[in-house]
C-alpha cells in the first residue's frame, strides 16, 4: 500500500508537515531544523486513540498511576501534536479535568480535521501558560518537540519555576542534543524521579512526596480507567535503563534485557 499524503504545511514552529495515510495508520511528519523528518503523531485511521508506538505515546499515561485512585485529577497537556493523548484521555478518563495546550494554530487545525479531536485545545505557548496558571496542578504532561528537542524555552530553569505548585510532572523524552540537560534540570527541581524506557524513548515522571505501595496504585487506576496501553505493564518498564544518574553518563546509552 503506497503513502498517500492528504495535506501539507509549513509552519514556524513545525516546519515542513504533512499528514500521511499508510498501512492503515493516519500520521504527521514533520522537519523542523533537521535533515529528515520525524514522526509526531501516527494512529489508526479510524481509531485515533491507538498509537503505532504504542509505549512512546501511552508511556505519558503513567502518570495517572501515581495518584490516589479515589481522585479525579486535574491535568495540564503541553503539545498535542495530532491529538493521541487528548483522545486517549477522553476515551478512557472522561472525568479527569483536561487542559490542553498548543502554541501551533496549525498543529490545532490538523488535529481537529483530521485526528476527530473534539476537546477544547488552547493556543498558547506552554510556558506563557504555566506562568499564568496559579492552581495547583495534579499532573503536568510536556509532550512537546521541535524535531527531535525539547524546545529551549522548557530547557531552562525559568520553567521550572512556574511548577512550583505541580504535584507531578510527566515528560516524553527522546536521545536529542539537550536530553540530557533538560534530565539535569528535572533531577534538579524534584526529590523523585523515575524513568521508563523502551526502544530509545524515555518517560520521565518527577515528583517531591514519596508514594507509597506504587504498584498496586498502577493496579488500582488500571481499574478505574480500564486503559488498553494497561498501566501495570507500563509499570514494569520503570528504571529500563542504567540505575545510577551519573552526569558522565547517558541515560541513552545502555538498558537491560
Amino acid at each position: 500500500m503506497s503513502t498517500e499524503i492528504i495535506y501539507e504545511t509549513k509552519t514556524p514552529y513545525n516546519g515542513n508537515v504533512q499528514v500521511i495515510k499508510e498501512k492503515g495508520y493516519l500520521s504527521i511528519l514533520n522537519q523542523y531544523k533537521s535533515r529528515y523528518p520525524s514522526y509526531q503523531t501516527s494512529v489508526k485511521e479510524d481509531t485515533p486513540y491507538i498509537s503505532k508506538f504504542q509505549f512512546y505515546p501511552a508511556g505519558m499515561t503513567l502518570g495517572l498511576g501515581y495518584l490516589d485512585p479515589a481522585t479525579n485529577p486535574n491535568v495540564i497537556l503541553i503539545g498535542v501534536a495530532g491529538g493521541f493523548l487528548v483522545n486517549y484521555l477522553t476515551k478512557f478518563a472522561p472525568n479527569i479535568d483536561l487542559t490542553a495546550v498548543e502554541i501551533d494554530p496549525e498543529m490545532i487545525t490538523i488535529a481537529q480535521t483530521y485526528f476527530n479531536v473534539t476537546h477544547p485545545i488552547i493556543n498558547q505557548d506552554g510556558f506563557e501558560f504555566m506562568q499564568n496558571h496559579k492552581e495547583p496542578t495534579d499532573i503536568l504532561l510536556l509532550d512537546a518537540f521541535q524535531s527531535m528537542n525539547i524546545p529551549e524555552v522548557f530547557n531552562d530553569q525559568k520553567f521550572f519555576d512556574t511548577l512550583q505548585n505541580t504535584k507531578i510532572l510527566v515528560c516524553n523524552i527522546v536521545k536529542s542534543s539537550n536530553s540530557e540537560a533538560f534530565l539535569s534540570l528535572i533531577k534538579k527541581n524534584f526529590k523523585f524521579v523515575d524513568h521508563y524506557y523502551y526502544k530509545g524513548n524515555l518517560t520521565t515522571v518527577a515528583y517531591n512526596e514519596p508514594i507509597p505501595d506504587l504498584q498496586n496504585r498502577m493496579e488500582l487506576n488500571q481499574t478505574k480507567y480500564n486503559f488498553i496501553y494497561k498501566l501495570p505493564l507500563l509499570f514494569r518498564y520503570k528504571d529500563n535503563h542504567i540505575r545510577s544518574y551519573d552526569k558522565s553518563k547517558s541515560l541513552f546509552t545502555k538498558e537491560r534485557d
